[in-house]
């Protein structure tokens, strides 16, 4: 990082403006320990400046940075380092805060500063860190041409001591379909969501089928839900038969079955994959038996079990009104 004279002003706290693309953005959840430094700097003053660096925006709507900002008349100042300090002095009311002024700042070293400080001290979500690292990555690429994504990764684990596995998972969200990305950004859907998603399968049908059952569901599914169906998943992949338009349908079944297992309300919708690949799973179970040397009352119960759960299957089919095949002449065993 290039050495400068680091100075120290008095700056207009309205004139600070905080970086939207910076990690932390849901000051919500930490407000509690925000009021309690608002009440320490009101007691005790402030002991540290916040980091600024100056820049406007020319007529052309590009910013300029540096010491050519410095004098402009319509300055104003980047915040790097300090929001929380900024915002204490917003609920006190006070004008004006100490700043340092770092004038000899790239973009991304600019980000740097802001990954450290915001990451190491309160609590970030995963998707604060899916908009931040976006932002990052732009900057990232400019001043390191032709990167390698573990050199990216290695950058944010050395500036904010998280694991590569927690990039991963905001990044996750930025690979994910833009609804998924949506729903995740607004909060609707848990942050973790899109990488347990990818962990539960690779094939593409399958994921946009579970990212479906997410997207369109009036009722919270929990992020970790996919890991359930990650088995599931592949003895299906496994079987094949299934077009990309069934894989779909089927995973969004799936996903809606587990995530609604203890409601009394029957699916309306048609299942006939689910229930074939219920009786399917149920079928490798049997052949994985050893059956040999049954005595008589053994096969009765085997039997016994057999019918309970063909019965299960038909009960089912009849509470949701539905027919039991798919009108194709096929049946849940897949035998016509």
């Amino acid at each position: 990082m290039v050495k400068e004279k680091k100075i120290i002003i008095t700056v207009k706290v309205d004139n600070v403006v905080p970086d939207t693309a910076q990690p932390r953005q849901d000051w919500k959840v930490n407000q509690k320990k925000l009021d309690l430094l608002a009440e320490d700097i009101k007691k005790n003053g402030l002991y540290y400046p916040i980091i600024v660096s100056p820049f406007y925006v020319d007529k052309k709507e590009r910013t300029v940075l540096g010491k050519k900002a410095l004098e402009h008349s319509k300055r104003k100042w980047w915040l790097l380092d300090g929001e929380r300090r900024l915002r204490s002095y917003k609920i006190l009311g006070l004008k004006k805060i100490e700043a340092i002024v770092r004038t000899e700042l790239s973009p991304l070293q600019m980000m740097q500063i802001q990954f450290a400080s915001n990451t190491k001290r309160l609590q970030i979500s995963v998707r604060e860190m899916s908009v931040a690292v976006e932002r990052y990555r732009e900057e990232f690429a400019k001043e390191n041409k032709g990167y390698k994504e573990p050199d990216l990764i290695k950058s944010l684990c050395d500036l904010t001591g998280f694991s590569p596995a927690y990039f991963d998972s905001a990044e996750a969200i930025n690979r994910s379909d833009e609804d998924m990305k949506m729903k995740v950004l607004s909060e609707d859907i848990g942050g973790y969501a899109p990488r347990e998603i990818e962990l539960a399968t690779k094939d593409e049908h399958f994921r946009r089928g579970l990212t479906d059952a997410y997207v369109n569901s009036k009722e919270p599914i929990s992020a970790l839900a996919p890991r359930a169906l990650r088995h599931d998943l592949s003895m299906v992949e496994k079987e094949g038969g299934l077009t990309p338009k069934d894989k779909r349908l089927l995973a969004n079944q799936m996903m809606n079955d587990f995530a609604n297992q203890n409601e009394e309300e029957k699916d309306k919708n048609s299942n006939f994959l689910l229930y074939q690949q219920k009786a399917n799973k149920f079928r490798r179970l049997i052949k994985s038996w050893n059956l040999k040397g049954l005595t008589t009352v053994e096969t009765g119960k085997l039997v016994s079990i057999i019918e309970d759960v063909y019965n299960y299957f038909k009960e089912e089919r009849r509470l949701n009104n539905q027919v039991y095949s798919n009108g194709s002449n096929g049946n849940i065993s897949g035998r016509p």
